[in-house]
């Protein structure tokens, strides 16, 4: 990060707490929507780098000391909620014990480790899904419809993918939205309170007994079909594990269930492509494409 930006962040963590004394700051993470420091070791400060960033957070502070509660793993308590000078918010909470698992810690843990962060795991999902829905609402958290969305995003796939896309290519993409469509059990869902985001790079973990700790990263909170909780873990953690996690959630019918959730995955580096295109970025459409080419090989 350039010196300019880290003192713009420093600078509103003055501003705002005066009484805050800085010693130490450091990068701890950075994605599309936010900028994270640790700072002076033991907090966490969190800055919007946009709007929607902005909005993302603002539900985090209004929901997570309501969902504080009913969560067994440590979640971010908000201390600090200010301003920055661009007018998005931002927050600082104390640092969550655990390390990020990302995605190599995860594929290096040892069966039973990896066994032992399913059960946890699945118990945080339940956890979060047996929040009330209608206190969630009440609280500004969106709602979600996958099926409505899925069809504006065929829709927008049709005019601005493929032409990009080779004729097995637009085929297979084809066959993927008729899956979703024409299978009725895909859209009979009870509507429950997700993460929906529960990516590797999100769960903090012990670093010695690989036990989870700590879940961050709320901004994507909504009410939706809990089976879309699962697209990211599918993506980035495989079938297999993917798989065990529905059966220790109670889940039935999971090979139906995988194959639902695979098509949220497909989807999704389809969006991830028409973002690209939206801004102008060929790196993230390049990636998109490519994620869609190692589906149809698998």
């Amino acid at each position: 990060m350039k010196p300019a930006a880290m003192e713009f962040f420093t600078n509103n963590i003055k501003r705002n707490f005066p009484d805050f004394t800085i010693n130490k700051v450091e990068i701890l993470g950075e994605g599309q929507m936010s900028v994270a420091l640790k700072v002076n070791d033991s907090w966490v400060f969190r800055f919007p780098k946009n709007a929607a960033g902005s909005v993302d957070l603002e539900k985090e502070i209004t929901m997570l000391p309501l969902l504080s509660p009913h969560i067994t793993a440590a979640i971010p308590q908000f201390t600090y909620i200010g301003k920055q000078q661009n007018g998005f918010y931002f927050t600082g909470y104390p640092l969550l014990p655990g390390v990020i698992l990302e995605e190599e810690g995860f594929e290096a843990l040892p069966a039973d480790k990896k066994n032992h962060l399913i059960d946890q795991l699945a118990g945080c999902i339940r956890e979060v899904r047996s929040f009330p829905v209608d206190v969630a609402k009440q609280a500004g958290v969106p709602q979600f419809d996958p099926a409505a969305v899925f069809t504006e995003l065929h829709k927008v796939v049709l005019e601005q993918i493929f032409p990009l896309l080779d004729k097995r290519t637009q085929n297979y993409v084809s066959s993927r939205f008729k899956a979703y469509f024409t299978n009725p059990h895909y859209k009979e869902y009870i509507p429950a309170l997700i993460h929906a985001d529960l990516s590797p790079d999100h769960y903090l973990v012990d670093p010695k007994s690989s036990s989870l700790t700590g879940i961050i990263d709320f901004g994507d909170l909504r009410i939706s079909d809990p089976d879309y909780e699962y697209l990211y873990i599918l993506e980035d953690c495989g079938m297999d594990f993917t798989s065990k996690l529905l059966a220790h959630s109670g889940e039935i019918h999971i090979k139906e269930r995988l194959m639902k959730i695979s098509l949220f995955v497909t989807f999704d580096h389809l969006q991830y492509v028409l973002q690209g295109i939206n801004q102008g970025n060929k790196a993230w459409i390049q990636e998109g494409l490519d994620e869609i080419k190692r589906e149809m090989e698998f």
